[in-house]
């Protein structure tokens, strides 16, 4: 075995000296097999059950004091480069929970910790639950620590989403063999070359999509309006395809969405991504009560302070003004559309309007009686 993957790293180095040496290219998708190793990590009444874990007490110069509660190590079981987290909160709680957490290879040396973002696309309003974007992190991880600031004992249960998306947990040869196609793909490429032009977009299979996590029967309407998104978590980096199965994952499986919500995805190369699987028409899962009737773009990352790229906001244009276009849709245009909103007990009723013909998730109400 030793010889046939000394063989193996010999004819790997070969072919890797007689590539070109240039920078990554645009697409950003270097190879993988697409399967994603993953393992959830249940916590119920987390701040009631203090084994190992502490409960600290934070000053305050406003008066109120934050209480802030640090978890137990948890074993992940296996390599992991994503971290998502999903929280349940007690009913009636106004006040935010804030997650921040961090990694290591063996549990007692830590990486920094790292901000969760609340990602409103994910909330499930009837559980009162919420999901922070997945994000990537550094070393091969097998083991994570969360602290949460704010009323910790309003938390019914946390859980942690542990993902391999590049796979680190494949052996060596596969492993090896990613990295050969990957070079052999990338050779001669510049990011001028690479980048997509207007009118192309990018196949789940070029994100690797995993289409055995993919349980969700199609389901269609006519599309009328487009809202944009973003994911809410890091931007892809030099491998955003890594980062799309990760987003994937957690809507599909610990989300139970059953397929990734978003129609398409925008990075900030200025490639655009088939995200949702059934192609035109399809519905998605990215805005509650508006999401018969509508796609949603997403641009990959956290754009709350952040200004996107310029190619990223020129790909939203385009990837909008080809489908409305194609479905005879006025891009200034405020047609009329019927969403849902939800009352206080539960119902949901139908709301008729004129809003924009493209707009951002948040003027996407859906709760009676308040504004988007």
């Amino acid at each position: 075995m030793r010889r046939r993957l000394r063989l193996a790293i010999l004819i790997a180095l070969f072919t890797l000296g007689l590539l070109p040496h240039t920078a990554a290219p645009a697409s950003a998708a270097p190879a993988s097999s697409g399967h994603i190793v993953a393992h959830e990590v249940s916590l119920d009444a987390p701040a009631a059950q203090p084994a190992g874990a502490t409960a600290l007490s934070i000053g305050s110069t406003g008066g109120a004091i934050p209480v802030e509660y640090l978890s137990s190590v948890v074993a992940a079981g296996q390599l992991f480069d994503r971290l998502g987290v999903h929280w349940t909160e007690r009913a009636g709680v106004t006040d935010p929970i804030a997650f921040d957490v961090r990694t290591s290879t063996d549990g007692s040396v830590w990486t920094d910790w790292s901000a969760i973002t609340d990602d409103d696309d994910m909330f499930d309003a009837d559980r009162n639950e919420h999901y922070g974007a997945p994000i990537p992190v550094s070393g091969d991880a097998r083991f994570a620590q969360y602290r949460a600031s704010g009323n910790a004992d309003a938390l019914l249960h946390v859980g942690l989403t542990f993902m391999d998306v590049t796979d680190l947990n494949a052996g060596p040869l596969a492993r090896l063999a990613n990295d050969l196609q990957n070079a052999i793909a990338m050779a001669g490429l510049s990011y001028a070359s690479a980048a997509v032009g207007p009118s192309k977009i990018l196949t789940r299979q070029d994100w690797a999509a995993d289409e055995s996590l993919m349980k969700w029967t199609p389901e269609y309407k006519r599309v009328q309006k487009a809202i944009v998104h973003h994911t809410a978590g890091d931007d892809g980096g030099t491998n955003v395809a890594a980062t799309i199965r990760a987003i994937y994952y957690f809507h599909a499986v610990t989300r139970g969405w059953g397929d990734i919500g978003y129609n398409f995805l925008v990075d900030k190369y200025g490639n655009i991504w088939t995200g949702r699987a059934g192609g035109d028409h399809v519905i998605g899962g990215h805005a509650y009560g508006w999401n018969n009737g509508s796609f949603g773009v997403a641009a990959i990352g956290t754009y709350s302070s952040t200004t996107p790229t310029p190619a990223m906001v020129g790909a939203i244009a385009n990837i909008i003004a080809m489908k409305f276009a194609q479905f005879g849709i006025a891009p200034y245009g405020a047609d009329t559309y019927t969403h849902q909103e939800q009352r206080s007990d539960g119902t949901w009723v139908p709301v008729t309007s004129n809003p924009p013909n493209i707009q951002g998730h948040r003027d996407s109400n859906y709760i009676v009686g308040q504004n988007g």
